[in-house]
């Protein structure tokens, strides 16, 4: 059984944190906590390496153990043997810190030959300032080299003084540079140190140059007033040549964030079009409403400006081409015409012919449409005044999600139209009581409605309403004479419970109308009105004996 992978560590940290760094299987491994005595019997007994690596590094970090570099080294020599890399790296490293250079080298060698970067380091350590062995220097560049193209920084920091000082290669300012460069960006302090002695004198700049200079720096880190300056710059051509395309791009980077002079410097840039980018009155619109939407007043100008010229554009359709649309169905088309002759749009005001199209359109179901009409038919500003129908047209546009047909149904359901709003929403209850008021009108139109919404709550099952229809289909009176309807209708209000529908359907079953005659059925229908305590099925049972 093995606890540890052998293989080498391929990602590189500085050294002081690889000197205390498991690889990522050692550290899965390490979690499971074998015991000490467990480990040991493993490392024993059976020789495992990973067993002797993770006695030895318990005993270097004091881990469940006395810390103990000798017991360490112990255990890390019988597993580097057999040639675990880790091993063999993290005893080299013990060697160096106990100055022990000569054994430090052997180990350190073996690894590093491996590609690992921090063995690499301090084996090339041990060449540059001869610790254990004669100063090497050439071979010292190489070893450094070789970790330093791993990222190791210390590596490159010690490749860099080389190349500086001309110790194991020739002077080379540019090699120095780059690979000290590289270490400060690591955040090697001593190679920054460095650096700062090869940093140039500036020559002094004119005043353009220096605004330009400063301004790029700024823009780039995203200074939002840097990047609007510079847009004009490149446009006005001042401070620097004109240059169309660097300035439509910082214009634009500062429109982004919210640079209101700069996003209507964009728009007028999108409004005339330019080698940068082309012509597009809608971005154009875009940047000058939202510097608009903060008080810019030249940006509130020209979308006036672009007002006119879309107005003058639309003008530009025939209106009979238009008309000729309308007339052959298109619902968007008649909806526009009407609103047209309302508000008076290339023609002369006409509301009569503005109704007549807004009217032809919410017949197809436009939800603005249906809106507009509803309002009229609510005020009777223009229209003759029919709530029911407005309601129905407000319902008819909220489920297309008209908003405001929804507001307007929220206000009249809260201000003494609940019961309507409530039939048109689809509440069976309210289109019962609706139903029961339109047919107490003496006039025919209310009694149709009635019928209308009677049939509208029976289709949802109201009991009562199945049992009025049902009457209306037995007698012929508003609806036609229909006795299979009507016994359909009583069936359903009596599965409902409805007493005076059982009752009904008794009689029909008994009398076979609508239905084939069955007296057990009549029978059964009379019984359950008549325990509902139905009057007339109760008097019917006791004369039939039932």
């Amino acid at each position: 059984m093995r606890y540890f992978n052998q293989n080498p560590l391929k990602v590189l940290f500085p050294a002081a944190i690889c000197f205390l760094t498991l690889s990522f299987s050692q550290l899965s491994i390490a979690a499971s906590s074998p015991s000490t005595s467990e480990l040991k019997n493993l490392a024993v007994t059976k020789q495992d390496i990973d067993a002797q690596y993770l006695l030895g590094y318990r005993y270097e970090m004091g881990k469940t153990v006395n810390r103990s570099h000798k017991k360490a080294i112990n255990w890390y020599k019988k597993a580097a043997n057999k040639n675990h890399l880790d091993a063999q790296y993290r005893i080299g490293v013990l060697y160096y810190k106990q100055k022990k250079y000569t054994k430090a080298r052997y180990w350190l060698a073996k690894r590093a030959k491996g590609g690992h970067a921090d063995s690499q380091y301090y084996f090339a350590k041990t060449l540059r300032y001869g610790l254990g062995t004669k100063e090497q220097t050439s071979l010292a560049r190489k070893w450094f080299t070789k970790a330093a193209k791993q990222g190791h920084a210390d590596a490159q920091y010690e490749l860099g003084l080389q190349f500086q000082k001309g110790i194991g290669a020739k002077k080379n300012r540019k090699a120095a540079i780059k690979w000290l460069s590289k270490s400060a960006k690591k955040g090697n302090k001593k190679a920054k140190t460095i650096l700062a002695k090869y940093a140039p004198t500036k020559p002094k700049l004119s005043p353009a140059k220096q605004f330009m200079e400063t301004n790029i720096r700024l823009a780039r880190k995203g200074n939002v007033n840097a990047q609007y300056k510079l847009g004009k710059a490149y446009r006005e051509g001042k401070k620097t040549k004109v240059n169309l395309k660097k300035s439509y791009y910082w214009f634009k980077k500062a429109a982004k964030q919210n640079h209101t002079d700069a996003q209507y410097n964009l728009a007028l840039i999108y409004m005339d079009g330019n080698k940068a980018a082309k012509k597009d009155i809608e971005k154009a619109k875009t940047w000058l409403t939202k510097a608009a939407n903060k008080n810019h007043k030249k940006s509130n100008r020209k979308l006036n400006e672009l007002a006119v010229i879309a107005r003058n554009e639309q003008q530009e359709i025939k209106f009979e081409s238009l008309k000729i649309e309308a007339n052959d169905g298109d619902a968007e088309q008649q909806f526009e015409l009407g609103m047209r002759y309302l508000l008076g749009y290339q023609v002369e005001v006409d509301k009569q012919q503005a109704f007549h199209w807004i009217n032809k359109a919410a017949s197809q179901n436009h939800p603005l449409a249906q809106y507009k009409l509803a309002n009229q038919h609510m005020t009777g500003s223009f229209l003759n005044q029919d709530i029911p129908l407005a309601i129905h047209l407000f319902s008819e546009a909220a489920k297309q999600k008209i908003e405001k047909a929804k507001l307007a149904l929220k206000y009249y359901k809260e201000n003494g139209l609940e019961t309507l709003v409530k039939a048109e929403e689809g509440d069976k209850e309210a289109q019962y009581q609706l139903a029961s008021s339109y047919l107490e009108s003496n006039m025919q139109t209310e009694k149709n409605k009635g019928v209308e919404w009677l049939q509208a709550a029976a289709q949802q099952s109201h009991p009562i309403a199945l049992l009025e229809l049902g009457k209306m289909h037995q007698t012929g009176s508003l609806l036609k004479k229909d006795d299979i309807r009507a016994f359909e209708s009583f069936a359903k209000a009596a599965e409902l419970d409805n007493p005076d529908a059982q009752y009904q359907l008794s009689l029909m079953y008994q009398n076979g109308l609508g239905t084939t005659r069955d007296l057990s059925l009549a029978a059964r229908w009379l019984s359950r009105a008549a325990s509902q305590g139905h009057l007339d099925a109760q008097k019917s049972l006791q004369f039939s004996g039932i």
